[in-house]
């Protein structure tokens, strides 16, 4: 199998890890390439085909790069884009509707997600955008204002306590051999084991997540930090700002700023 594409290899709209596997499993690929025609010859196709510069959507055939191809069968897998008619008025760029942060468009009572609001194409992109949606329609109907955005100065951002978390190597993906892709259908990309899952898991930070650790409690010189049903508070009154609860703190999920005056 040929795969013919008019974007150089480094800029083709797929998957790395995907166009890795394709050329594994011997498909081959010409890219920054053209079609020009077809023409049917002794019972093949013939096609003809020309090296391209493609930059910003513009194609620049090279001259004297022309070239053939013979194949069996052509499947065509071009020009696939959203239709946009449907939301005609609303304001688009690069063939995509322009959305918020709630993926909802100008219009009113229009929200919009997956293929038609991103070049990403990515499924689990387009679940997350229709998530928002949703929660921001649900908001919508039951007549609710949006929550406002934090107020928390964009310069304080979560510190991550490092020295509490121990290096850990991330495990590696392992693929279906290359022999036993080609004999079926099969699942290329293995999952992991339920004990790779389990170290995963204690990779992570829970960066700016409070997991009732005690730290602030434990090292506050002042006993400042008080603990109860409701989690941690700091109490005003015995907090001189030393700051040493924010540094213990293993997933940065405290914050010291200037008290709003």
């Amino acid at each position: 199998m040929t795969v013919l594409a008019l974007e150089p290899r480094e800029r083709m709209p797929a998957q790395r890890e995907e166009l890795h596997e394709a050329l594994e499993e011997g498909i081959l690929l010409c890219d920054g390439a053209m079609l020009r025609g077809v023409a049917d010859a002794a019972g093949a196709l013939g096609l003809a085909c020309v090296r391209v510069h493609f930059d910003a959507g513009v194609v620049q055939p090279l001259a004297d790069s022309d070239f053939r191809l013979e194949a069996d069968a052509i499947v065509v897998a071009i020009g696939q884009d959203a239709d946009l008619d449907v939301a005609a008025g609303v304001s688009s760029s690069g063939g995509v509707l322009c959305v918020d942060e709630h993926q909802a468009t100008a219009r009113a009572g229009l929200w919009a997600g997956g293929d038609v609001a991103s070049m990403a194409r990515f499924v689990t992109e387009a679940v997350g955008m229709g998530k928002r949606a949703a929660l921001d329609i649900d908001r919508a109907w039951r007549g609710q204002a949006r929550t406002p955005a934090s107020t928390v100065p964009a310069t304080a951002a979560h510190e991550i306590a490092t020295w509490y978390h121990p290096q850990a190597r991330r495990a590696q993906q392992r693929r279906l051999p290359v022999a036993d892709r080609l004999t079926g259908n099969p699942e290329v990309q293995l999952p992991l084991s339920a004990s790779e899952l389990q170290a995963e898991a204690a990779r992570c930070f829970s960066c700016g997540s409070c997991t009732s650790c005690d730290n602030c409690f434990q090292y506050c010189p002042d006993l400042a930090v008080s603990h109860g049903p409701e989690g941690y508070a700091v109490l005003a009154d015995y907090c001189k700002g030393c700051g040493i609860c924010v540094r213990e703190c293993p997933t940065g999920s405290m914050l010291l700023q200037e008290e709003l005056r």
